[in-house]
């Protein structure tokens, strides 16, 4: 049961979090010449998500393995 919880939440926060990207990259898009420093937001959010997906995979095969 935790188990199932836990990845459910961890595919339902990556699904929110893509959503979020995709807004922020269509408004980047539309607004760029007003917000340059949006690149390096941009830059540095696709980084953290990487990073983060990182972990809840190495989260979620940890407690596949041991739990």
């Amino acid at each position: 049961m935790i188990f199932f919880l836990f990845s459910f939440f961890t595919w339902f926060f990556l699904a929110v979090w893509f959503i979020f990207s995709l807004f922020l990259v269509f408004f980047w898009f539309f607004f760029r010449f007003f917000f340059i420093f949006f690149t390096f937001a941009i830059f540095f959010f696709i980084v953290l998500s990487f990073f983060l997906i990182w972990f809840f995979f190495f989260v979620w095969s940890c407690i596949g393995r041991f739990g």
